[in-house]
């Protein structure tokens, strides 16, 4: 929990997989149960799911109810109403389900969902609500296939996890039967009939050993990693090995991880609060020291997470023959009804727009859109191929032609662009794919048909030879990028197209709607900053002047006159999210880009 908390903080790139190390523990702890009990014929479907209410349900309920209130008092309508959809998936034990339906490039940030951190609860609930039917099956079948159907099925869950990365990465994060693999090593280690060692130099080295792979996952892996898959054994087995060498050795390290039980008493609750936590905090804080933010948030998540500790989830715990039976249903039942009616009322009151002023409502105008994109059309999803591209639309040719080639970056230029190069006798064509800069051979782990697009692309400008290509991205890869992107350029010279590579769009730290709104009622009334912006805006500018000098353009050098960009004109947000313009925004900058697109085009050419 430590590390999932760490990860929520940014202080760890990798401690994400603190979520894999507490799948191995969950799958572990509860399949011992669920195997004795169906070893001696008294495992209780309605017992076994009762305990998992008073488990989970209390703090449960008590922190979507207290977050909910925190959503209304900090959050715009359009967040509360997103808000009131999850916490009904989440109610319908499915809020995994829902973040993967709702998922895409243009979805919402992480800090404007609240219950983000549920998705792992969808999936341990998920798991438990078809492990124990498989047990039973197995059990009454003949026993002694438990263990091999265990560990095929979990082989066969971690083999459809690394098959589904290259297809859907997003069904690989959010689902159960690609996360099944992780439940299952705590439930292979949980088998009756295997033995732990009980040598204390066994034990202790199996235990560092298991410690160091999750460290090493926590500093080592970052967002970029190819995750799950394979490279979830990291986590994983390092917490297999920490079970199996602690469970039933004492040992100087599991000595150190037992004084660390109180906090793992806390763990649920302090799971379940943080987050909320952390997203009310930035906006009563957006500009608080790092340092500072992240010390009061770990404290008063702890202190909330004792409290819920005491108060909610003891009192279930305490007394299971009063909150059981039909008191227990009927408790759960009603509780889940009267949030499921604030939830609804919520949506059809589309969040209470009226709570907020004219001139925050204004800005929540903001056309969010994504027309401007031709998206589905000559900007891809992340699920379309190469067909889709519909070339009568895309590039319609007619005299001299420029493409834009490259991602959304590229694709939120295209409206902004268009009439401008049309004025200088150009044509102006589109060629863009979600998170695929325009380089040749080069893979993104999140988006598996980059490769193809592009190698179809290119071959596409090839042939129709247009004046003008202009390359567009978010250039934040290593060196092999760079390295193929120079080999792209090259091919590109060799077959008579010159190409401009545009570089810097400014990139926020939150949505540009949200700022102005933040600004507005700190007493802020200025629309231009350099003090939001993120450090991602100038990702790769310094690699790409070196390899390629003139043919690089700044669009934040054009877009952000003195450093300073203007996140609003006319009272109109420029930018919808944290990087992306809005039709708005787009013919604004349109009209500035273009004349040092051709000057600039114009130069190399002599």
């Amino acid at each position: 929990m430590v590390a999932v908390l760490l990860f929520h903080l940014e202080m760890l790139p990798g401690s994400y997989v603190g979520v894999d190390v507490f799948f191995v523990i969950s799958g572990f702890l509860i399949s011992k149960i669920i195997y004795g009990n169906s070893l001696d014929r008294r495992f209780s479907v309605r017992r076994f799911y009762a305990n998992r209410i008073r488990r989970i349900a209390p703090a449960f309920f008590v922190t979507t109810a207290v977050t909910a209130v925190g959503v209304y008092v900090f959050l715009l309508p359009a967040e509360l109403e997103r808000f009131a959809k999850s916490a009904l998936w989440s109610l319908g034990l499915s809020p995994n389900v829902y973040l993967y339906i709702t998922a895409n490039y243009f979805a919402p940030a992480a800090d404007e969902i609240p219950l983000l951190h549920y998705w792992s609860l969808g999936v341990e609930e998920h798991f438990y609500l078809v492990f124990p039917f498989f047990v039973i099956a197995l059990v009454r079948l003949n026993v002694r296939f438990l263990a091999a159907a265990t560990v095929a099925l979990a082989l066969v869950s971690l083999a459809a996890c690394e098959w589904i990365l290259s297809n859907d990465p997003t069904a690989a994060l959010y689902l159960l039967p690609f996360r099944a693999f992780e439940l299952l090593i705590g439930s292979i280690l949980a088998l009756p009939g295997v033995s732990f060692p009980r040598i204390p130099v066994v034990a202790a080295t199996m235990t560092a050993v298991g410690v160091g792979a999750i460290v090493a996952a926590s500093l080592l892996f970052d967002r970029t990693t190819r995750f799950p898959g394979i490279s979830a054994l990291v986590p994983t087995v390092g917490s297999a090995l920490v079970v199996w060498g602690s469970d039933q050795c004492r040992t100087t390290a599991s000595r150190i991880l037992g004084a660390a039980a109180p906090l793992g008493r806390i763990s649920y609750s302090l799971y379940l609060i943080h987050w909320p936590l952390i997203i009310f905090a930035k906006r009563l804080y957006p500009y608080a020291d790092p340092i500072v933010f992240s010390g009061g948030v770990i404290a008063a998540s702890v202190i909330l997470a004792i409290l819920s500790y005491r108060f909610v989830e003891q009192p279930f715990r305490r007394h299971p023959d009063f909150w059981s039976g039909r008191r227990l249903i009927w408790t759960t039942s009603a509780t889940v009804a009267l949030l499921a009616a604030c939830c609804c009322i919520a949506f059809l009151y589309r969040g209470f727009p009226g709570r907020i002023d004219q001139t925050v409502a204004k800005i929540l105008r903001t056309d969010g859109s994504l027309t401007h994109l031709r998206q589905g059309i000559c900007f891809l999803n992340p699920d379309q191929s190469w067909a889709a591209i519909r070339p009568s639309t895309c590039l319609p040719g007619g005299g001299k032609e420029v493409i834009l080639w490259g991602d959304s970056t590229a694709a939120h230029l295209y409206l902004g662009l268009r009439e401008p190069f049309a004025k200088a006798g150009y044509s102006l064509g589109q060629l863009t794919a979600s998170l695929c800069p325009p380089i040749l051979n080069y893979d993104v782990s999140s988006r598996p048909k980059c490769r193809d697009f592009n190698t179809a692309a290119l071959a596409e400008i090839e042939r129709r030879k247009p004046a003008l290509v202009l390359m567009v991205a978010i250039w934040n890869m290593g060196p092999d990028g760079f390295a193929k992107l120079k080999t792209t350029v090259a091919r590109l010279r060799q077959a008579g197209i010159e190409a401009l590579i545009l570089a810097e769009s400014p990139y926020y730290r939150a949505a540009v709607p949200r700022l102005l709104i933040e600004r507005l009622r700190s007493g802020n009334v200025s629309v231009t900053s350099d003090a939001d912006l993120s450090k991602s805006t100038r990702l790769g500018l310094p690699q790409l002047k070196s390899l390629f000098g003139p043919r690089v353009v700044s669009i934040a050098n054009v877009m952000c006159p003195k450093g300073k960009c203007p996140m609003s004109l006319n009272g109109v947000a420029v930018h919808f999210d944290v990087l992306h313009l809005t039709p708005h925004g787009s013919r604004y900058f349109g009209r500035h880009l273009v004349p040092v697109i051709l000057q600039r085009a114009k130069e190399l050419q002599r």
